[in-house]
């Protein structure tokens, strides 16, 4: 075993050196996801103050970008001639695992450039039989300094105890705070409390500099015993000093790295032990930050590992009253007394922090609205048009750090109407009418008696009738077709409203012309929806204006065209958005032709085609929907006699045909916070084409015993192509009904 000691030198500039190495085999493995964005950029650089380097080693001369030697305490017999660790391999080791290409730990492989700063060793000992290097703390401070102006944004010193401060050591601090340069620093090997280790310390600690101490990270070590984590025997812990656990935190050791130690052998691979080697993985998480978010600054990236170390390593952070090395006295938490903040956690560290959002505004401070209230619900037209779309836009943490999320995995369809579990609630529907000279009232309720529509028409004269209506937007459609019993009539453009109130004057004209006007208005139930997701909607309407023309004879051939104007606040064709996919308005028009051809014999044939265009203002990344065409038809044939009614409908619901959706994506941010933005346009129309095909009959069957009743039978056979407008998808119902009326 090769050993480097530790030893305090009373009035010498020389700062003792921490490291264990034993030799073995083995390894550790793991790595960490990387954010969803990962932007290109040069990798961070970082500066590594130690007892000398193998700068060609292999395992990361690849990232070498500079070195330097610096001596000023050297005696004549010390080597000051290379960068090479003739005399100790620890530097080397140390660059390894920053580099990221040991197996070790924390994997985090071109993260890295390094700037190799050797302070000159200086063996103390007399005996042959081991080492016991010390450093000089000015050349400490000479290649914190050379480091940093060579663009060093993390520094790492494997190196103890650089919490206790001379002038030397206080000046490279200042130095790294005036840079913003994040500190990396090995907790010592000596076992004991940094509270305890620094309660005398003259003329002061790290700990006791607020400013100093949050760029700062000091790492502890643990290791693997009986299945869970506990410290490492000769790991320095935090202790009862909040301002020492506030900064505390440990990573996990031994790390394998490989060695050609003495110099010239062969590369074998060992196993390192020691704070010296946890520190460098530390310095290799600040690296996979910066890389990714060079906006963070030593005091926020420093404090995100901290806030993201794992506490759930141990049972210690939930017993109290822990004593040095055991418990019983005193009242701190055991955790925070022994880890500090908890266990190294870079999977944690590069996931989203706090609450994420899509910004709105210019820049990452500015107007944001979270992704959990960010949601689209489609109106069923639109079937799966939003599924296939690649929408990458940026989302930001509570750090301001960019990740990419895919929008439209926020938007989804509607629920429609055509489908076994509405076609089963629609034929139960019955609808009871009461009419006299004067007046005509109807109400229809659902299987399960909830009312579904009622309204009526009052005639003025010979001429005017006065028209009202309140439907359910399920039910407000079909309650106008000549065969309601058809339940495939298509899906309305107000279909997925809860409810329609409808007022209308209607004229007759001559030569059986009819003229009909109407003013409807559409609302959601206590002024807000909710779709699959559960999500609140925001309190969307609409409004309609409608204007039909009929002709013709009912016992002959009867045509109506129509013309419809829609108007909706905060929602199209009846589906709503919220935060960054809020809807701000939309325009629909709507021409639509129904004709009746009604033959001798109680056979009648129907037909129905609407055809429509849209345009959908947005109200945040979505901006608009532009060149909306919708289409929808149905026609079929029936047979109605005393006896019985029986049909086949082949109907196609509401579809949208052509749709361009156009959206204002952040992309990113620069590091002054200005928010990167992308105008993109895609398509939004379904794969498929919803068509059903339905057979209906009713007709009256009464058991004997019931003669003083009337009894009806039912029978629905559907079939569906397509459902939903996604291709492939299929649907089909057999569905039986009977009613009785005594």
């Amino acid at each position: 075993m090769l050993t480097a000691r530790t030893r305090k030198l009373s009035g010498f500039s020389v700062f003792g050196l921490v490291c264990a190495l034993a030799a073995g085999c083995g390894g550790g493995g793991g790595g960490a996801t990387s954010p969803l964005l990962v932007r290109s950029t040069d990798a961070i650089r970082v500066g590594v103050v130690d007892t000398g380097f193998v700068v060609e080693h292999p395992e990361y001369a690849e990232f070498v970008e500079s070195f330097q030697v610096f001596s000023a305490g050297a005696r004549a017999d010390t080597n000051t001639s290379t960068i090479q660790d003739t005399e100790d391999p620890h530097g080397t080791y140390v660059t390894q695992v920053i580099a990221g290409k040991t197996s070790g730990f924390v994997e985090t492989t071109g993260d890295s450039a390094l700037l190799l700063a050797k302070a000159t060793p200086i063996d103390i000992s007399s005996s042959a039989l081991y080492t016991d290097y010390v450093l000089d703390t000015r050349d400490i401070l000479a290649g914190t300094v050379w480091a940093i102006d060579r663009g060093a944004r993390i520094m790492n010193y494997s190196l103890a105890p650089m919490y206790l401060l001379n002038s030397d050591l206080r000046t490279s601090y200042g130095y790294a705070l005036s840079h913003n340069v994040a500190m990396v620093i090995s907790a010592g090997n000596d076992g004991v409390s940094l509270t305890t280790d620094t309660a005398n310390a003259t003329p002061s600690s790290l700990f006791s500099d607020a400013s100093l101490r949050n760029i700062t990270l000091v790492v502890g070590a643990v290791q693997s015993s009986g299945g869970k984590l506990v410290l490492a025997s000769y790991s320095n812990y935090a202790g009862s000093s909040t301002a020492i656990q506030s900064r505390f935190l440990v990573a996990q050791d031994p790390v394998t790295v490989r060695s050609q130690f003495p110099s010239g052998g062969t590369y074998t691979d060992l196993l390192a032990y020691g704070t010296s080697f946890t520190a460098p993985q530390v310095a290799a998480a600040l690296t996979s930050l910066l890389v990714r978010w060079p906006h963070l600054g030593a005091a926020t990236s420093t404090q995100i590992l901290l806030d993201t170390a794992d506490q759930s390593f141990s049972n210690l952070y939930n017993l109290n009253n822990c004593g040095e090395k055991g418990i019983g006295t005193g009242t701190t938490n055991c955790g925070l007394f022994y880890f500090g903040q908890g266990l190294l956690n870079l999977d944690a560290a590069l996931a989203p922090i706090g609450t994420t959002s899509f910004a709105l505004g210019n820049t990452v401070e500015g107007s944001g609205v979270s992704v959990s209230s960010t949601s689209l619900a489609l109106a069923p037209a639109f079937g799966d048009g939003a599924a296939q779309l690649q929408l990458g836009a940026a989302l930001f943490d509570g750090y301001g750090r960019d990740y990419t999320l895919n929008l439209a995995s926020r938007m989804q369809t509607a629920p429609g109407l055509s489908g076994s579990r509405n076609w089963w609630s629609m034929l139960g529907e019955q609808r009871q009418v009461y009419e006299d000279a004067g007046t005509r009232v109807h109400t229809t309720f659902s299987g399960d008696g909830a009312l579904m529509d009622f309204g009526g028409r009052w005639f003025l004269d010979e001429k005017y009738t006065l028209h009202w209506q309140r439907a359910s937007g399920r039910h407000y459609e079909s309650s106008e077709t000549s065969h309601p019993w058809l339940s495939l009539v298509g899906q309305d453009a107000l279909s997925s409203y809860d409810w329609i109130n409808e007022f209308g004057v209607s004229r007759d004209l001559s030569d059986g012309a009819h003229l009909y006007a109407s003013w409807s208005q559409a609302s959601f139930e206590n002024g807000a929806a909710t779709v699959a997701d559960s999500q609140p909607r925001s309190n969307g309407s609409a409004l309609r204006q409608q204007l039909r023309l009929s002709w013709g004879q009912p016992s002959d051939t009867r045509w109506t065209l129509g013309w419809a104007l829609t108007q909706e606040r905060e929602a199209a064709l009846g589906a709503q958005g919220a935060g960054a996919l809020a809807l701000s308005r939309s325009f629909g028009q709507s021409t639509f032709a129904q004709f009746e051809r009604t033959f001798g014999g109680g056979w009648g044939f129907f037909g129905q085609l609407e055809w429509g265009t849209m345009n959908v203002q947005g109200g945040g990344l979505l901006q608009e929907i532009n060149g909306v065409r919708t289409s929808r038809w149905s026609t079929g044939f029936s047979h109605e006699t005393k006896e019985h009614r029986w049909g086949i409908a082949l109907s196609q619901p509401m579809r949208v045909e052509s749709a361009e959706a156009v959206f204002n994506l952040p992309i990113g941010r620069k590091l002054d916070g200005t928010v990167l933005r992308e105008t993109r346009t895609v398509k939004l129309v379904p794969t498929g084409r919803q068509v059903n095909l339905e057979f209906a009959l009713e007709r009256p069957w009464t058991p004997a015993a019931l003669q003083r009743s009337a009894g009806q039978f039912g029978l629905h056979l559907i079939h569906a192509q397509d459902v939903g407008h996604v291709a492939g998808a299929r649907d089909w119902a057999v569905l039986g009904s009977y009613q009785l009326r005594w």
